[in-house]
């Protein structure tokens, strides 16, 4: 039924200014871990979706200069503005790869260098071209693969409307690169190796003779963990650009804009049979063994391994000791050993939530499933093809809102509300390995769920409001910090904050990391939203470039480090900034 074990589907929505056409964001959907940076990574960073949604808006500031620049040379009537709107003044390989490159390093990447794949400089010709458009359009959706939109040959544009342009973009040009299916899916595509012996992992268990803190995943670069994070996120970039360059042949979506969202008490739904569901009743949340064994993205600890259904004698008579769980429990989440029966813990607060939230939007064709968790590859398969078939069954019986369309796009939307671990398949839920012992409320969860959204789709195609019998708890009175406040916030009389204790070298080459270290007050008070007390800021043409944010060890006084990859993309001196958190004056100096 299926070509692959993970869900390689795209869905991207490419928005875009009514009046002017020029793009003002786009809004893509990949399944993916974050798990690219090795677990021993001290760094703030966005992993490989950061460089990927980077990426995305670097490409686009740099195609609106390029078209600037190209219509300029052509109001002047020079021959190389024509050369280069028929084709000939592409951005290369190299140029792609310093794009992807300097994401990775506003990532806390590091890159030093970055290769692209022959070919893989192939879809960026047609973003440069001279097109024609239709219309000025708001919303356009590509998808891939399968989803390819209106027949391109009846969008040509009306006789008195064709017009050429280039592709445009807004300053404030924003990308999100969004969790899909992200359940099963690792970034770590070399598999996983043992790092005693360098040999592939016991494949039913991850382990390496028995243990399964020496079994882990290598990424495409390995052991470069950043850099594997740039080539992941090179790749969602790459697959975010054909489509964006797709969604301007479609038509713009249109139709209803519609939602539905509920709360759910998933700890004692009963499920009825269906075509899509197997009845069952969901339990109690609990973790299982194999939650502690971890995955090859990030191993576990101690004796535990995944794929156990019995689960270590040891943890079981301490597990029986300390909390054990009700026989109800137990037979309702069987057959996962239970570990932890975080239903039954309340303090200082539930350890895991009874009530999670769901929701359908509609974009005209695009209906948008928003889970609160993980769903795996095939969880998110089936909850896709319920939604899609149920859309589908009630345009063509004539039972929705009139001109609803009859091939609707369905996309999962992850980790959207609360957060609710992982949801797996009844087949997959059997196996205990980590996501389905870390599947809360049993192996009935994903039909409970696929029977709840059915339900939601029900109610929107039929325009009836839904309510919830439900209300989740509010915990804001009752959250607890562990970290010490700060008890030191000084500099020098000498001194002050953002003064600069270590100049960087007075010359780099491209491609080279200049480096600042600058007095600083702690991180954690007062923050700093929409932005970072330290960054570098271009003097020239170009866009501001991120930083390595390092937390110093402790001491007295405070200093922050901040390290910008110079890329040829900018042009111009660059300087380095800081704002100190109370605001005053702050130093600048030269770094390129």
């Amino acid at each position: 039924m299926y070509d692959t074990d993970v869900d390689t589907d795209m869905t991207l929505v490419r928005v875009a200014d009514a009046a002017s056409g020029a793009g003002r964001g786009a809004l893509g959907w990949f399944a993916v871990h974050c798990t690219s940076l090795n677990n021993t990574n001290r760094l703030v960073s966005g992993d490989n979706k950061a460089a990927a949604q980077l990426a995305i808006e670097w490409w686009a500031a740099e195609a609106e200069l390029r078209a600037l620049n190209l219509l300029a040379e052509m109001a002047n009537g020079t021959t190389a503005a024509a050369d280069a709107a028929a084709g000939g003044d592409m951005p290369n390989a190299a140029e792609v790869s310093m794009i992807a490159a300097a994401a990775a390093s506003s990532a806390a990447l590091g890159l030093e260098e970055l290769k692209m794949t022959e070919g893989a400089n192939e879809p960026y010709k047609t973003m440069f071209h001279l097109h024609t458009t239709r219309e000025r359009k708001r919303m356009v959706l590509a998808s891939e693969p399968g989803f390819h939109g209106g027949d391109p040959a009846q969008q040509a544009a009306p006789e008195g409307q064709a017009g050429s342009q280039f592709l445009r973009f807004e300053p404030g040009f924003v990308a999100a690169m969004a969790q899909a299916s992200v359940g099963d899916t690792s970034p770590n595509t070399q598999g996983a190796f043992c790092l005693d012996t360098g040999l592939p992992c016991d494949r039913a268990s991850s382990t390496c003779n028995g243990r399964n803190e020496l079994c882990h995943g290598r990424g495409p670069a390995w052991p470069d963990d950043r850099t594997s994070a740039a080539i992941i996120g090179l790749q969602q970039f790459l697959g975010a650009l054909r489509l964006y360059d797709t969604a301007g042949t479609q038509p713009p979506l249109s139709g209803r804009l519609d939602f539905r969202s509920v709360y759910l008490d998933m700890t004692n739904i009963s499920v009825s049979a269906s075509e899509w569901t197997r009845p069952g009743r969901t339990c109690p949340p609990a973790m299982g063994m194999s939650f502690a064994a971890g995955t090859t993205d990030g191993p576990g600890a101690f004796d535990f391994t995944q794929g156990d259904t019995r689960g270590p004698p040891l943890w079981r008579i301490v597990r029986n000791l300390v909390l054990p769980p009700s026989r109800e429990q137990q037979a309702c989440q069987a057959p996962k050993p239970i570990l932890l029966d975080t239903g039954q813990i309340t303090v200082p607060y539930l350890w895991q939530p009874r009530i999670t939230q769901i929701s359908l939007l509609r974009l005209g064709r695009l209906v948008i499933a928003c889970v609160p968790g993980e769903f795996s590859t095939m969880a998110g398969r089936r909850l896709k093809r319920a939604l899609k078939a149920r859309f589908t069954m009630a345009a063509n019986t004539g039972n929705s809102v009139p001109n609803d369309s009859d091939d609707p796009v369905i996309v999962l939307s992850g980790l959207t509300g609360t957060y609710s671990s992982y949801i797996t398949t009844w087949e997959e839920y059997q196996v205990q390995r980590y996501e389905g012992a870390s599947t809360l409320y049993g192996p009935h969860t994903l039909d409970a769920y696929i029977q709840e959204f059915l339900r939601l789709a029900d109610a929107m195609i039929a325009g009836r409001p839904v309510t919830s019998d439900v209300q989740p708890p509010d915990l804001e009175l009752h959250q607890i910090s562990l970290l010490a406040p700060v008890v030191l916030d000084w500099v020098p009389p000498t001194a002050s904050f953002g003064d600069v204790t270590e100049q960087p070298q007075p010359n780099y080459c491209h491609g080279q990391t200049a480096r600042a270290v600058f007095s600083s007050s702690p991180l954690r008070p007062r923050w700093k939203t929409q932005g970072s007390k330290p960054r570098p800021r271009s003097c020239g043409c170009g866009s501001d470039r991120g930083s390595d944010k390092a937390r110093p060890p402790l001491r007295r006084q405070q200093r922050q480090t901040l390290a910008h990859r110079l890329v040829e993309l900018s042009l111009g001196p660059t300087a380095a900034r800081h704002w100190p958190a109370s605001g005053e004056s702050c130093t600048m100096t030269a770094i390129g």
